[in-house]
């Protein structure tokens, strides 16, 4: 223990003529305030002496010199990931020397997620029963189910001045709606980040998006990212950006959104309403590059970048965005053109219709696992 830490006797075991007294503790104890980042600093020890190290970006994944294997742990549950099963047993074998630990291979159930491994080899990533959760609590497991998660009048709904709705029903769902929307459904991003804007002061505009979300969900349970061995992808780390130029029916601000792919598989993803005013789709698009720093849909902003051509009207954008041109120059960034229909953040920025949706989807590779090997 870093500091002093007491607590009061056990019930039956207090000390003869000492009952208010309290303990000392003489080390961490499950339950206390310090107990995490003991065990933090005991694990982060561990790994080390076995040659594990991490990154300050995420000291929830560790490494050994040769990244023959990857360890990843959140709190005291973690996966293992090696270039052979040898590897992994052997990492194992030397961590049970330490602790008391219990193994699965290629486990289904991790936090709230379902890996669910398929025939032909490959990973689906989901929150089927997360979902079903979410429909359970809100009584909406018997909706009609709709094929887009919001209507393509989204921004004029909810501008709609209408009846006010619970806050802290609307803030506990959005809360729901967000785990899922980041961890493995990029396709209600956009929805569910523009509903978050209107838990201050929800309406029934507001919840009747929600539920019309809700029964999106409840016809997608099951959809999942599909994480696939593309050789056309590989060692690619790409990302896909886009805006969609004031579309804010209040402040005139553009949403932005973008995706990263490794291997042609989505890693990560986010949407949001730009914090500046821009006063063109050039500039909307270039504020959206300054957050992904990858493939662009805006010639504008393309030439920009490329050759760090700024006019009088495009100068209001702050210097740091100029580090784009800097990392085109020394080639560690391509910029090119990506048309809207190849463009797999426009989910991100947009609410599309049935078909664009659809194939949205398709391409951001979001599929449903196998029945005979769902998790």
């Amino acid at each position: 223990m870093d500091a002093p830490n007491y607590v009061a006797q056990v019930s039956n075991y207090e000390v003869p003529g000492k009952e208010d007294w309290v303990w000392k503790l003489n080390k961490s104890l499950y339950g206390t305030k310090q107990a995490p980042r003991q065990w933090k600093a005991h694990l982060v020890k561990t790994l080390n002496m076995l040659g594990l190290t991490s990154k300050d970006t995420d000291e929830c994944l560790s490494t050994n010199h040769d990244k023959t294997w990857f360890l990843h742990i959140h709190v005291d549950d973690g996966f293992i990931i090696g270039k052979s099963e040898s590897m992994i047993k052997e990492l194992l074998t030397q961590l049970s020397q330490i602790y008391a630990i219990k193994t699965k291979k290629n486990p289904t159930q991790h936090l709230k997620y379902t890996l669910s491994w398929q025939l032909d080899g490959l990973i689906i990533l989901h929150q089927h029963d997360f979902c079903t959760k979410i429909l359970d609590e809100l009584n909406m497991t018997l909706s009609n189910s709709i094929k887009t998660p919001a209507p393509a009048n989204i921004h004029n709904v909810v501008v709609q001045t209408s009846t006010p709705f619970s806050k802290h029903t609307m803030q506990k769902v959005i809360g729901m709606l967000n785990y899922l929307a980041l961890h493995t459904r990029p396709d209600i991003m956009f929805t569910t980040n523009l509903l978050s804007q209107s838990v201050s002061e929800p309406t029934m505009s507001h919840w009747n998006l929600v539920k019309h979300l809700l029964c999106y969900l409840n016809g997608t349970q099951g959809l999942g990212i599909h994480f696939t061995k593309a050789q056309k992808h590989k060692d690619k780390l790409m990302g896909w950006e886009d805006s969609d130029y004031a579309t804010s029916l209040v402040t005139k601000k553009s949403h932005l959104g973008y995706l990263i792919t490794f291997l042609g598989n989505p890693i990560s993803w986010t949407t949001k309403k730009q914090s500046i005013v821009a006063q063109s789709t050039t500039k909307a698009d270039f504020v959206s590059m300054n957050r992904c720093s990858k493939e662009n849909d805006n010639t504008g902003a393309i030439t920009i970048s490329n050759e760090a051509q700024l006019n009088p009207n495009s100068k209001h954008i702050e210097v740091r965005f100029q580090y784009l041109h800097d990392l085109v120059r020394k080639n560690l960034l391509k910029v090119q053109l990506v048309t809207t229909n190849d463009m797999f953040s426009d989910v991100l920025t947009k609410a599309l219709g049935t078909v664009r949706h659809a194939r949205a989807t398709k391409m951001l590779e979001l599929t449903y696992p196998d029945k005979a090997t769902e998790g």
